[in-house]
């Protein structure tokens, strides 16, 4: 919906939003702390979400998100073009 990277470094501070609970092992879980989401969006066409969770609060840095910008981007492309290949071959 944003059509950018949305990035909550403390989620303490967003009363209004549920946040998953992480499972970190069989026996350990942790309340999300961090959340970065990034869009997967081909032109106005949004396909997803990719979103990153954290148990610690200020998780990610900006080069952590400028990284996952990048790969979101790459990951969109390979949708995109298996979508219009499937397309192709029906």
């Amino acid at each position: 919906k944003e059509q950018r990277i949305v990035y909550v470094p403390d989620t303490r501070r967003v009363s209004e939003i549920a946040f998953p609970t992480l499972r970190l092992s069989v026996e350990e879980v942790a309340d999300t702390r961090s959340v970065l989401c990034v869009p997967l969006q081909v032109g106005d066409r949004n396909l997803g979400v990719l979103e990153y969770y954290s148990a610690v609060p200020n998780a990610f840095s900006q080069r952590e998100m400028q990284v996952v910008g990048t790969f979101a981007h790459q990951a969109t492309v390979a949708i995109e073009r298996a979508r219009l290949y499937a397309q192709e071959c029906n």
